[in-house]
This record gives C-alpha cells, sequence and structure tokens, in this order.
C-alpha cells in the first residue's frame, strides 16, 4: 500500500516509518470538494504497526467529521506535487 509513496520520501522518513515511529504527514479533507480543509504541523501521523498494517492518527480530522472506533475513511496519495 505504502511502497509508491515511501519512494517519494526521504530515507530518514522511510526507515522511520519501517521502524515503527510514526512520521508526520499532511492531509486534506476533501469531502468537500469545494471547501478543503488541509490538517499539517504534525497534527496527523502514520505508523507501521506490529502486524505490518498502517495506522492515520488524525484526531483534528476525527473529531471534527465525528468519526469513531473502526470507522472506515477512504484515502489517495497524491504524488506530483
Amino acid at each position: 500500500m505504502t511502497r509508491p509513496v515511501v519512494r517519494k520520501w526521504t530515507l530518514d522518513m522511510a526507515k522511520s516509518l519501517e521502524n515503527g515511529y510514526g512520521v508526520s504527514v499532511d492531509v486534506w479533507d476533501v469531502t468537500e470538494e469545494n471547501i478543503p480543509k488541509k490538517y499539517e504541523d504534525g497534527s496527523v501521523c502514520l505508523r507501521k504497526l506490529y502486524n505490518d498494517d498502517f495506522s492515520l492518527s488524525c484526531i483534528k480530522l476525527f473529531n471534527y467529521r465525528g468519526l469513531g472506533v473502526d470507522y472506515e475513511i477512504g484515502l489517495y496519495w497524491v504524488l506530483d506535487l
């Protein structure tokens, strides 16, 4: 899942993710395409879990959208910025 994304990162960022550390990422909420909302500055963290799954932590987004445990959201990666 993350291999195409990790190839665009610095080596340090990719190693941190592989070693189980959180990596700060920017996320855009485009639920309302005409009013996108950006979450950045360390408020979003991507982490690789012990079972090779990934966790995306963005409390501000979850609270804003009223999301809870076991909710599923769709993600897509923009690689060419």
